[in-house]
């Protein structure tokens, strides 16, 4: 029923318009301008030579520049044709924008033109960039989370491949974190991480790839390292680590194993397989250290044995 009011609606409209006036040219131009100059979105024609010939009023609000500072200048950004393109516009003065631009191809008395349709998208992209951090940092400690760590990770593989330059991985481990959580409550396990996090970070240069990639897991891809400075590296870490436990009044100290794997670009592997070598070689250090705690308590208890 409604389809066929409609239906009709539009009929009666022609009918009407058919029988009374038509409407004049310059009706026609003065409506297309009414739209052009309303329009939410920027407009901008340029000639082939690149220059600009006109703008609407959004264009100067999104450019922050009037028609006469814009109009016989230069606009400054590729017209391509068929696909969008991201502009971050530099306004002077004020803060800058980013807008998706689409391009037309225009004839207009012998002469072609270039028509640009600019959609502020600013909010947009920050949107975009906060969903991205979201999902690659550890909301905990303020890292890399795994997922952050792979995708850096892989990146600058492809880097050292082509400047053939190796790169250590540091997989580590906080101890006794479960001990933490049960005796001292979650708070002090979550704080405990984030110490861990902070001891990482000033142990490390800002161009190494830190990342919390497990409950008490964490992972470095210190990048242009030597082969032989494996040792180094974890030797720092535990340096920094009895700085810290110096200075802190704390009931009980961190503790911190490690584990380390070596990236040979002249023998490639992925993350994935650096992380699972290092992961071992962390693992066979914690068993050393649980092996040597238990004959301490062990010398400890013949000790006591003997003063009775």
């Amino acid at each position: 029923m409604e389809e066929e009011k409609a239906t009709e609606f539009w009929l009666n409209e022609r009918s009407t318009m058919d029988q009374g006036e038509k409407p004049r040219v310059q009706d026609h131009e003065e409506f297309f301008r009414l739209i052009v100059e309303h329009s939410t979105d920027a407009i901008i024609c340029v000639d082939r030579g690149g220059f600009v010939r006109f703008l609407n009023p959004a264009a100067e609000h999104l450019f922050g520049r009037t028609s006469e500072q814009m109009v016989g200048n230069a606009f400054g950004f590729p017209m391509a044709f068929g696909i969008p393109l991201e502009l971050n516009i530099l306004r002077p003065g004020q803060e800058s924008r980013v807008a998706e631009m689409r391009v037309a191809e225009i004839a207009r008395q012998n002469e072609t033109l270039y028509m640009a349709n600019l959609r502020d998208i600013t909010e947009l992209v920050r949107l975009r960039e906060e969903l991205r951090t979201m999902a690659l940092i550890d909301d905990l400690t303020g890292l890399n989370n795994r997922r952050g760590f792979s995708t850096l990770g892989q990146q600058q593989l492809k880097l050292a491949d082509r400047t053939k330059r190796g790169m250590f991985l540091l997989f580590s481990d906080l101890d006794n974190l479960k001990w933490i959580n049960d005796t001292f409550g979650h708070h002090e396990g979550d704080q405990a991480l984030i110490e861990a996090a902070t001891i990482h970070r000033e142990t490390f240069r800002q161009s190494d790839i830190i990342a919390r990639v497990g409950g008490d897991e964490f992972a470095v891809l210190a990048v242009e390292a030597y082969q032989d400075s494996g040792d180094i590296l974890a030797a720092r870490l535990q340096e920094r680590l009895r700085t810290h436990n110096a200075q802190s009044n704390r009931r009980y100290k961190l503790s911190i194993s490690v584990g380390l794997d070596y990236y040979d670009p002249l023998s490639p592997r992925s993350i994935d397989e650096l992380l699972d070598r290092a992961d071992r070689s962390m693992y066979e250090q914690k068993q050393q250290k649980k092996q040597m705690r238990n004959s301490e308590r062990g010398i400890e208890k013949k000790k006591h044995g003997n003063t009775r």
